[in-house]
């Protein structure tokens, strides 16, 4: 069963925010890393950060974009497509 996305939201904003005043020391998913992700909004030209759990492949980063389950994209995937500008 897919996670509300009020609730994602509130969730990707609290770890965001507790990860950054840490200086990562809260906020990784039991001892996995954490990377922020940092996008251009396609429509309000904003930024922002979603917190993902990176795989690392050699140089690589790679986040999946799969939605806590649901059937649609998330917003930092198609503000990726309209804008590949991004940070980690």
């Amino acid at each position: 069963m897919p996670v509300n996305p009020t609730v994602m939201k509130l969730f990707s904003r609290t770890h965001t925010f507790w990860y950054r005043v840490s200086g990562g020391l809260v906020g990784s998913w039991i001892g996995t890393p954490v990377g922020l992700l940092t996008t251009t909004g396609r429509k309000s030209g904003r930024k922002y950060t979603t917190p993902l759990q990176p795989i690392i492949d050699g140089d690589n980063v790679v986040f999946i974009a799969s939605n806590a389950g649901h059937k649609v994209h998330p917003q930092w995937w198609l503000n990726l497509k309209a804008n590949p500008e991004a940070t980690v």
